[in-house]
This record gives structure tokens, C-alpha cells and sequence, in this order.
């Protein structure tokens, strides 16, 4: 399989709401709007910061690229784990949930994962009705309601496997990041080694955790073993200068505990097999 996205054919539903969405004031302040801007350190404009990073640093497209990643990960869960599945309409409100998750993002701006408090994430919940009546997606409020408790009960079934998707997502982004650092200027490098160690010591305790329950992640993990080994063992240490002095410590140890789960969990899964598991 190639390391690119996966890349569906949308049913003409998604296909309806994404062009909604594109054609909406909301749609296009967030097609301007710039993700993982923190590490932008070169300062680089819009179209070359995407460039580099890919769907994900644009907020729009970030969205549909989220899709592209919840329809492989059910897609696989069915296939291996039968009976930890689901259903066509989970999978649909899953769908529904990557493709507008971070519409209120267009009201409250973009942040880091890291750096989002439990009340920036309130206040884009409280939004999500009003953007969704304001843009006429055809979204019942049963399926509303059900979307914004996806997103704000990451224990349930679907807030769960949401929650896994976006950490997959941020997982990609920081692993291409780490892949485009040749042939960059100094700063753009010196940002893009933050970005894939920040990501990597924030995502990859949380994903060898849920690599046991979800294929993707299983996958994702094996899939680019190699590269995270890189990040672990080849990111210079300077690069958790751009941290305040009061956190370049934690980050440090952070990134070294992570490491350490890395290696542990590399040392016990040798192998994958993608037979179903009953």
C-alpha cells in the first residue's frame, strides 16, 4: 500500500456536504487558514507551508483528508477485528464527524494539540450548531447531538475511534515533516524537526496503546517503523530549543519516555499479520 491517502469515492452525500461547506464564507476562511503554523519558523506564506506538509496544514482540506483516514480505519477494523467492527451507520456518522469537526475552528482559530485547553474545545462545541444551521448542512439534530458528544466523550465507542483518527492524522503529519526536511532552509528544518519530535512524544505512547484494539494503528505503526526510529534516534537535541525554558525540559523527558515505548513495543511485535483475528 502506498504511504499516500487513502482515496475513496465519496458518496454523492459527502460529495453534497463537502461543496456546501467549500462555498461557504466558513468554508473559505478556513481554506485561508493555515494548520501547524507554530512551526512554521521560516514564516513561509500560505501555499508554500502546504506544500510542504500536505492537506494537513490547510484547515479545509484537513477535513477531507480526515475522511480519507476514517474510511480506512473502519474499513480495516471490519476486515481484521470482526468483532469490534462497525456498523454502516457508525460509519457514516464517523464520516459525518471528520468532515465538519473543526468548522468551529473558523470562529475560534486553529491550535496545536498540545496546546488546546478543555475550554477552547468547549466553546467549538457550543459553536457547531450555529455553523451548521448557518452553512444549511443536512444535519438532523439527533445527528448533530450525536456528533458533538463523538467529540466531547472520547471514552465512548465512536469518541474513541474518532479520537484514533486524529491521532493518526497528526501521526502522518509528523512523519512527513520529518520526510521533507532535506533541501529546506535552516529555519523551515529547525521547525520541521519541532514538529515530528513534538508530534511523535505526544502520539506515539497514546497510539502503541490503542495499537491493540485498532488495525490502523497497528498498521500505521509497522508501516512506518522505520521513519519513527529515525525521529527517536536522529532529532538533535537543539531542536527542543524553540521551547519555553520551563518546558524544554518536560519535553525532553517526554520524548525520551516515549522513546523508550518505542523501543519496548518495536522489541515485542516483530512481525504483523493482517489475517482476521476472531
Amino acid at each position: 500500500m502506498s504511504k499516500e491517502t487513502f482515496s475513496p469515492s465519496p458518496t454523492n452525500e459527502f460529495v453534497e456536504m463537502r461543496q456546501k461547506i467549500y462555498s461557504s464564507s466558513i468554508g473559505q476562511k478556513l481554506n485561508d487558514s493555515v494548520r501547524w503554523e507554530r512551526y512554521n519558523l521560516d514564516n513561509l506564506p500560505n501555499p508554500e507551508w502546504q506544500q510542504i506538509l500536505g492537506y494537513d496544514a490547510n484547515n479545509l482540506k484537513h477535513m477531507r483528508l480526515t475522511d480519507f483516514i476514517t474510511i480506512g480505519f473502519v474499513n480495516l477494523q471490519n476486515q481484521i477485528y470482526p468483532k469490534n467492527s462497525f456498523t454502516s451507520e457508525e460509519k457514516r456518522i464517523l464520516r459525518i464527524t471528520a468532515n465538519i469537526h473543526d468548522l468551529p475552528e473558523s470562529l475560534t482559530g486553529d491550535k496545536n494539540f498540545e496546546l488546546k485547553t478543555d475550554e477552547d474545545e468547549d466553546l467549538e462545541l457550543r459553536n457547531m450548531n450555529f455553523i451548521i444551521n448557518d452553512i444549511q448542512l443536512k444535519i438532523d439534530e439527533p445527528t448533530t447531538k450525536q456528533i458533538i458528544d463523538i467529540l466531547k466523550d472520547k471514552n465512548s465507542k465512536l469518541g474513541k475511534a474518532f479520537n484514533v483518527i486524529e491521532r493518526i492524522g497528526y501521526f502522518k503529519t509528523g512523519i512527513k515533516a520529518w520526510k521533507k526536511i532535506k533541501n529546506q532552509n535552516e529555519p523551515t528544518i529547525n521547525g520541521l524537526y519541532w514538529l515530528s519530535h513534538n508530534v511523535l512524544l505526544n502520539q506515539i505512547p497514546a497510539l502503541i496503546n490503542y495499537s491493540k484494539d485498532f488495525a490502523l494503528v497497528e498498521y500505521a505503526l509497522h508501516f512506518y517503523e522505520q521513519e519513527i526510529t529515525q525521529i527517536f534516534d536522529e532529532t538533535p537535541q537543539t531542536s527542543f530549543d524553540n521551547y519555553s525554558p520551563d518546558e524544554k525540559e518536560i519535553k525532553l523527558k517526554q520524548f525520551r519516555e516515549a522513546s523508550k515505548v518505542w523501543t519496548e513495543w518495536v522489541s515485542q511485535n516483530p512481525e504483523i499479520s493482517f489475517k482476521t483475528k476472531q
